[in-house]
C-alpha cells in the first residue's frame, strides 16, 4: 500500500497534462539532491495551484515520490496536502477526503520536536475536511472542523492559516442567509491579510465582502470592494478569483439592465474560465451571456452561448444549471417563433424540475432512514448494557421500540402522503400542459396567419424599397450628366481663361458643382445603407496611421484658416479591423463639421483604446460655435439645421451627420456629442475594431492589394501618358466612336475630341453596334445606361465579334460603385471612366490606349517568329489572327495566293479584313502575306533549309529579283548577308 496513493495520483492526472511538462520540470532537478528536489517541487506548486490546479497535482505528486524514496514522514505530509487542495480544485471531493485520510495518519507519527509542524498540519487537514463537508451541505460538521483548524493554526502561530479558516466559516453563514455573520467572520479574515501585506489573498478577501455587500443591497460598498478585488487580482495574476470578480460584476450591471456592460464583463470571465479549463465555471457564464443577449432581443447568439452552456452542461452532473438551460431554450424558441421546440423543451424542463423535487424528497427519505438505523443499532446496544446489568429496563426498551415503530409508520404516512400530493399535482400539471397545448395551437394558426401577413406587407415594402432605391439610382444618374456637362465645360474654360476675376467666379461656379456632385452621392449612400446594399469589407491595419493620414489631409485647410489643429494619441500602434473607405468617411466629415462651425481657435483629433472590449474611441473637439442642449438631440436627423444667428453663416444641408450616424449603426458602433454654445463641441464616437462584433454574412475580408479599380487603372495610365499630354496635333486619321443617349453630353464629347480625331456618332447602343461593325472605329466610348441597348451589352456583343473584338472601349458612366466597375471590366472592356469625367482625363485615357496598341503592333512587326498571343488582348483576336496565319502558312508555296483567296478561306469581307489586321499589326493584308512569307524565309535561311532559290520558291515568290528587294526592305539585309552570317 505504499505507493498506492501516488499511483492514484498519476492515473487521475496523465489524462489531462501532457509527460513531456513534468519531464522537462525533472530534468531541471536533476542535479539537486532528493531532499532539495522535494523543496523545490513545494515551492513551484504554490505558482500552479490556483490557475492550473491539474499540473500543479502532477507537481505534488511527484513531490510525493521522492519522499517516499528516503522514507521520509515529515516530507511526505506537505505534497499529501497540497494533492488534496488539488483534487478539490478539480471537483474530485472523494478523493480528497481519502488523501487527507493519509495525511493525518502520517501527521500523528511525527516526534514531539515536530510539534510546530504537527499543529500546521492537522491544522490544513481539518480545514481541507471542512471544505469537503460544506461542498457537501454538512455545515454543522463543517463549522466543527473549521473551529478545530482556527485552534491548531493559533496555536502553531499561523496567522494566514487563521485567516482562511474564518473566511470558510464566513461562506457557510452566507449559505445560511446570515449575511451579517459572513460579513463579520470575512472582515477577520481580510483583517489578517491586510496585517500581513498579503495581496494574492487580499483579492479573494475583498471580493468575498463585495458579494455580501451585493446580498445586503449595498451597492456602493459592493462596487468599492468588487474594484478593489479586481485591482489586486489583476496586479497578482490569480486569474481564478479574477473570473468570480468579472462574474460577479457582470452579474450587477445585469440586475440593473446595463447589458452593454454586462456583456463585456462576463466576457472577460468567459477568457480567464477558458485558460483554467473549469467546466462549471464556463456553464455558468455560458448560460449568463445566453441570458443577456435574449433580454436584448439578440435570440441567434443567446442561441450559440447557449449551445455551449449545454454541451458542458452535460459532461458533469449539475442539475439545478441544466434546468435552468432548458427554461431559457424554451424562452429562446418562443422569441423565434418556434413553438413546436419551445414546447418540447418546456417539458424537459419539467421533467428536470420534477426529479429535482423527488431527489428532495428521496434525500430527506434517506436521511431519516438514516437517522433511524443510527438510533437503533444506539439503542440496541444500550439494551444489550442493560440487560447485564439491570433487567428492570427491559420495558424502557420496549417502549422506545415502540415509539420508534410508531415513528416509522408516521414517517411512511407521510412520505406516502407526499408522494400523493405530489401524484395529484403531476397530474393536474398534465391536464394543464394539455390546455396550455391546446391554446398553443390556436395561437400557433393565429401566428402563422399573421405570419402570412406580415409577409405580404413585408413583399410590399420590399418592392416599395426596390422602387426607392431604383429611383434614387436613376436621378443619380439624371444628376450626373449634366453636372457632367457643367463641370466638365467650366475646367476647360478655366484652362484657357486668363482674367483673375471670371477665372475666380467660374472658381466658385466649379467648387459649388462639385459640392452637388458629392450631396447627390451622399443621399445615394444613405438609400444603399437603408436598403442594407452597403456591406463592409474589414481588413486589418493600424488604426493610428489612419487617423494621422487623415489629420494631414486638413492640415492646409487648418493653416489656411488660422486654425490649430492637434492629433492625440498616447499609442504608436493600436491594430484593428476596420471598412477604410467607410472609417476615412466618418472622421472626415466630422472633421469637416468641425471646420464648418469653427471661426478661431483649436480643433482636436483623439484617438484612444476604449476601456469596453474590442473598441476603440475616436473623439472630435472644437473651440466653435457651439450648439444649445436642445437642439442636441435632432443634429443627426436627415436635412435637420440649427437655426441660430451664427450657424447660419455656416448651414450646410443637414444630411452629413446624417451620414455618420447611418455609418456608425452599419459599423456597430455609437456616436454622441456634447455641446456649449460659444464653447465648442465634442463627438464621441466608439467603434469596434474586432470581428467578434459581427456575423460571418456582414463582411467581407479584403487584403491591401485589393484597393479601388478606378485608382488603380488611372495610375497606370498615368505611368503611361508624358510629357505630350497638352499636345494639340490633329490625327484625323485615328476614328472615335461615341455612343450616348444624352444627345448634349455626346456634343459635348465630341467636341472635346474633334481636334484630335475623326469623330462620329450614335444616340443609343442598338445604333452603335451597326457603326462600329459598318466603320470599325480605331476606339469606341460608350455610356453604360442606355435605352435598348446597355453599355454592358454593347461591350458584350463587339468583343465577341470576330470583326471588332479587337476595339478598345472605354466606359462613360454615372455608376460610381466599385461592383459597377468590377462589371464593366469583366465584359472585356478596356477602360472605366466615372462621371462627371475630366476631359482632359478622358484624352489621356484614349492616348494611351491607342499609344499601347501600336507598341503591340511593332513589337509584332520587328519579331522572326510569329505568336498570336502577343499581339491581342482578347481570345477572339487570337483566334482570328491564328486562322489568318494558319491560311497563310497553309498556302505559303502557293504563289497564286490573294487578298481574295484569303478572305474567302477565313470567311470575312476584304475591308473589315484589312481593317482587322491594321488594327491589330499595323499591316494590309498584302503586307500582312508578305511579311509571314518573308519571316518564313528568314527561318528557313538561319535552319540552312536550302539554298536562296530553293527557300524563295518554297514560301511563294517566283521572283527571285523581287524576294531579295523585299527581303532586304524587311530585314535591312539580303538573303545571301543573312545566309553568310548565319554561316559565321
Amino acid at each position: 500500500m505504499k505507493y498506492l496513493i501516488s499511483t492514484i495520483f498519476i492515473f487521475l492526472t496523465v489524462i489531462c497534462i501532457a509527460d513531456n511538462d513534468i519531464d522537462s520540470l525533472t530534468n531541471t532537478l536533476e542535479n539537486l539532491s532528493t531532499v532539495e528536489k522535494i523543496d523545490k517541487l513545494n515551492e513551484v506548486y504554490l505558482d500552479y495551484k490556483y490557475n492550473n490546479p491539474a499540473f500543479a497535482l502532477k507537481i505534488a505528486t511527484l513531490s510525493l515520490d521522492f519522499a517516499q524514496q528516503i522514507d521520509s514522514i515529515s516530507l511526505q505530509i506537505t505534497p499529501l496536502i497540497s494533492a488534496s487542495l488539488s483534487l478539490f480544485y478539480l471537483d474530485m471531493y472523494d478523493s480528497v477526503l481519502v488523501t487527507l485520510n493519509k495525511a493525518e495518519k502520517l501527521t500523528l507519527q511525527l516526534n514531539k520536536a515536530d510539534s510546530l509542524d504537527r499543529f500546521n498540519h492537522f491544522s490544513d487537514i481539518e480545514n481541507l475536511r471542512g471544505i469537503i463537508q460544506m461542498v457537501k451541505g454538512n455545515y454543522d460538521e463543517s463549522l466543527y472542523h473549521f473551529q478545530k483548524a482556527i485552534q491548531t493554526f493559533a496555536k502553531a502561530g499561523n496567522k494566514t492559516g487563521e485567516a482562511k479558516a474564518y473566511n470558510n466559516i464566513a461562506i457557510i453563514y452566507r449559505k445560511l442567509e446570515n449575511y451579517p455573520n459572513a460579513l463579520k467572520y470575512y472582515k477577520n479574515s481580510l483583517e489578517i491579510h491586510e496585517s500581513r501585506k498579503d495581496s494574492v489573498n487580499l483579492g479573494s478577501s475583498y471580493n468575498n465582502i463585495a458579494i455580501v455587500y451585493k446580498l445586503l443591497n449595498d451597492t456602493i460598498s459592493f462596487l468599492e470592494y468588487t474594484n478593489k478585488a479586481i485591482s489586486m487580482n489583476e496586479k497578482t495574476n490569480n486569474i481564478r478569483t479574477l473570473s468570480i470578480s468579472y462574474h460577479t460584476l457582470a452579474n450587477y450591471y445585469n440586475d440593473i439592465r446595463d447589458f452593454t456592460n454586462a456583456i463585456n464583463f462576463y466576457l472577460k470571465s468567459l477568457h480567464l474560465k477558458k485558460q483554467l479549463k473549469h467546466n462549471k465555471g464556463l456553464a455558468i457564464t455560458y448560460n449568463a451571456l445566453a441570458t443577456v443577449y435574449l433580454e436584448i432581443n439578440q435570440p441567434d447568439i443567446s442561441d450559440k452561448y447557449l449551445d455551449s452552456a449545454l454541451i458542458l452542461t452535460n459532461k458533469f452532473d449539475y442539475i439545478e444549471l441544466k434546468k435552468a438551460n432548458y427554461q431559457l431554450r424554451f424562452r429562446i424558441d418562443t422569441s423565434k417563433g418556434n413553438f413546436k421546440n419551445a414546447f418540447y423543451n418546456h417539458m424537459i424542463f419539467s421533467n428536470i424540475r420534477d426529479s429535482l423535487y423527488r431527489y428532495d424528497v428521496e434525500n430527506r427519505i434517506n436521511e431519516l432512514e438514516a437517522k433511524y438505523q443510527s438510533d437503533k443499532k444506539e439503542q440496541e446496544i444500550e439494551l444489550l448494557n442493560k440487560e447485564k446489568e439491570v433487567n428492570s429496563n427491559k420495558l424502557l426498551v420496549q417502549k422506545t421500540i415502540n415509539y420508534s415503530i410508531i415513528f416509522i409508520l408516521l414517517f411512511l404516512a407521510v412520505g406516502t402522503y407526499l408522494l400523493f400530493r405530489r401524484f395529484k399535482e403531476k397530474q393536474r400539471i398534465n391536464t394543464l400542459l394539455s390546455e396550455k397545448n391546446k391554446e398553443i395551437q390556436e395561437k400557433q394558426k393565429e401566428i402563422e396567419y399573421q405570419n402570412k401577413t406580415l409577409a405580404k406587407q413585408a413583399n410590399k415594402l420590399s418592392e416599395l424599397d426596390e422602387i426607392k432605391t431604383r429611383f434614387f439610382t436613376n436621378i443619380s444618374h439624371e444628376f450626373r450628366t449634366p453636372l457632367t456637362l457643367i463641370i466638365g465645360p467650366l475646367e476647360q474654360i478655366l484652362n484657357k481663361i486668363k482674367d483673375s476675376d471670371i477665372k475666380n467666379s467660374l472658381n466658385l461656379m466649379l467648387r459649388n458643382a462639385n459640392k452637388l456632385l458629392d450631396l447627390i452621392n451622399q443621399l445615394l449612400e444613405i438609400s444603399k445603407i437603408e436598403k442594407g446594399h452597403l456591406k463592409l469589407k474589414l481588413q486589418q491595419c493600424n488604426l493610428v496611421k489612419e487617423v494621422e493620414y487623415i489629420t494631414e489631409i486638413f492640415s492646409s485647410l487648418a493653416s489656411e484658416r488660422k486654425l490649430q489643429l492637434e492629433f492625440k494619441c498616447t499609442n504608436s500602434v493600436i491594430k484593428g479591423y476596420v471598412d477604410r473607405e467607410k472609417f476615412h468617411k466618418i472622421i472626415s466629415n466630422l472633421l469637416s463639421n468641425a471646420f464648418k462651425h469653427t471661426l478661431k481657435g483649436k480643433i482636436t483629433l483623439e484617438l484612444k483604446k476604449s476601456t469596453s472590449y474590442g473598441k476603440v474611441l475616436i473623439i472630435v473637439a472644437d473651440t466653435g460655435i457651439g450648439i444649445r442642449k436642445e437642439k442636441l438631440p435632432y443634429i443627426f436627423d436627415r436635412f435637420y439645421q440649427i437655426d441660430t444667428n451664427e450657424a447660419e453663416k455656416t448651414a450646410g444641408t443637414g444630411i452629413g451627420l446624417s451620414l455618420i450616424k447611418e455609418l456608425v449603426q452599419l459599423y456597430k458602433g455609437e456616436i454622441k456629442a456634447e455641446s456649449e454654445p460659444d464653447k465648442g463641441t465634442r463627438f464621441i464616437l466608439e467603434l469596434p475594431v474586432t470581428l467578434d462584433f459581427y456575423s460571418e454574412n456582414e463582411y467581407d475580408i479584403i487584403s491591401e492589394a485589393n484597393q479601388d479599380q478606378n485608382q488603380i487603372l488611372f495610375s497606370e495610365s498615368e505611368i503611361i501618358t508624358d510629357t505630350a499630354q497638352k499636345e494639340s496635333e490633329t490625327k484625323k486619321s485615328e476614328t472615335i466612336l461615341i455612343v450616348e443617349d444624352h444627345s448634349d453630353l455626346r456634343q459635348f464629347v465630341t467636341q472635346s475630341l474633334s481636334s484630335l480625331y475623326h469623330v462620329i456618332q450614335a444616340e443609343n447602343g442598338e445604333i452603335g453596334i451597326d457603326i462600329a461593325k459598318d466603320n470599325l472605329p480605331d476606339l469606341i466610348i460608350t455610356d453604360i445606361m442606355m435605352p435598348k441597348v446597355s453599355g454592358l451589352e454593347l461591350t458584350e456583343i463587339l468583343k465577341n465579334d470576330e470583326n471588332t473584338s479587337h476595339i478598345p472601349i472605354i466606359m462613360l458612366t454615372a455608376k460610381s460603385s466599385i461592383e459597377s466597375k468590377i462589371k464593366g471590366l469583366e465584359t472585356e472592356a478596356d477602360d472605366y471612366l466615372t462621371k462627371p469625367f475630366n476631359v482632359t482625363e478622358l484624352q489621356l485615357r484614349i492616348k494611351n490606349l491607342l499609344a499601347s496598341r501600336k507598341k503591340l503592333q511593332e513589337k509584332y512587326r520587328k519579331s522572326i517568329t510569329i505568336n498570336p498571343s502577343e499581339v491581342t488582348t482578347t481570345s477572339v483576336d487570337e483566334r482570328f489572327l491564328s486562322k489568318v496565319l494558319q491560311a497563310v502558312e497553309e498556302n505559303i508555296d502557293n504563289s497564286e495566293l490573294s487578298v481574295e483567296l484569303l478572305c474567302e478561306i477565313v470567311g470575312m469581307s476584304r475591308a473589315n479584313i484589312h481593317k482587322k489586321l491594321k488594327s491589330l499589326v499595323n499591316q494590309s493584308a498584302t503586307e500582312f502575306i508578305n511579311s509571314v512569307r518573308l519571316k518564313r524565309a528568314a527561318q528557313l535561311i538561319q535552319k540552312n533549309a536550302g539554298n536562296i532559290s530553293e527557300i524563295a520558291y518554297d514560301v511563294g515568290f517566283n521572283n527571285l529579283s523581287y524576294f531579295s528587294r523585299a527581303f532586304k526592305k524587311h530585314f535591312n539585309m539580303t538573303p545571301k548577308e543573312m545566309m553568310a552570317k548565319n554561316h559565321t
